[in-house]
């Protein structure tokens, strides 16, 4: 096996941090009894309602 990377090393390790939660945190998962193993839960996830741009009311001056 090669490695490859730059000369010297950057000082962090991810151009972006990940993205991790709370190990103990089991609140989107369930045990599914047909597969005996634990399976996560999607969320029921809701649109926000489309608006008309026309429709919205004109931001009001702001004087000081």
């Amino acid at each position: 096996m090669e490695w490859n990377c730059t000369s010297p090393p950057p000082f962090y390790n991810f151009e972006r941090a990940p993205v991790v939660g709370d190990p103990y945190d089991f609140h989107d998962i369930e045990w599914q009894e047909s597969d005996e193993r634990y399976v996560t839960i999607q969320p029921e996830r809701k649109l926000a309602p489309e608006s008309d741009p026309s429709k919205s009311p004109a931001p009001a001056s702001h004087k000081h």
